[in-house]
């Protein structure tokens, strides 16, 4: 049997269960990835993201209505502080100034929700939640000032399998024929010939946590 028929058959009785396990080994990390992260995320009365829910019809209810009523106040200050900058400076859009004030009004109603706590400040919470999710702002930026080290690590850990998650080979690269023209082609030199060299590339990373990607804005993990 020539060399290429044995390569060959040695890929398609293995390429298919390597290119799986990679696959496995990729969805395992970026489960774990944004599993930690959504323990790095913190909510009122010691309970993290991952471990606070809105599932009651009630709640649900509420969380819309008071998220609708951050917005009308939001608006408003903005509006406020888009004023005053102008008449500052009459050049002034104010937009810059609006932004900022924005994230500084999200973080105090973030802060009084932590405090609160209990029923009011868990639907505060997810309200600050919902209006970063509907008006495209960071909902990491907002929570980040109160995370504890016990969020931080946990941030950490989701950075973590993250890039572990980047490296895991795409598998491409196995089920191609080294003995192949292309194959050949494609390698460094004839001694990369017979071995599956540098065609096994791995997947590549943005360098920042999928999961923390805005959402679309979340992280493979955000």
């Amino acid at each position: 049997m020539k060399a290429r028929e044995r390569a060959q058959r040695l890929i398609d009785t293995n390429a298919p269960k390597i290119q799986g396990a990679y696959e496995t080994a990729r969805k395992k990390l970026e489960s774990s990835a944004e599993s930690s992260w959504r323990f790095s995320l913190p909510f009122p009365d010691d309970k993290t993201l991952a471990t606070t829910h809105v599932d009651d019809p009630t709640e649900l209810l509420a969380v819309q209505n008071e998220s609708a009523a951050l917005a009308q106040r939001i608006d408003a200050k903005s509006i406020q502080a888009m004023t005053k900058e102008r008449s500052k400076n009459p050049r002034s859009k104010g937009i810059q100034g609006s932004r900022s004030h924005k994230m500084e009004t999200l973080k105090e109603e973030y802060s009084q929700a932590l405090e609160e706590g209990g029923f009011e400040g868990k639907i505060r919470a997810h309200a600050v939640k919902r209006y970063c999710e509907t008006h495209g702002v960071d909902f990491e930026q907002v929570v980040d000032p109160f995370r504890k080290d016990v969020h931080r690590r946990a941030y950490e850990d989701a950075a973590h399998y993250d890039r572990a998650r980047a490296v895991v080979p795409s598998g491409r690269g196995v089920a191609a024929n080294p003995y192949d023209s292309s194959a050949r082609n494609s390698r460094r030199g004839s001694k990369a010939i017979g071995a599956y060299s540098s065609g096994n590339k791995a997947m590549a990373s943005s360098g920042k946590p999928k999961l923390f990607e805005k959402k679309r804005k979340r992280p493979s993990w955000k």
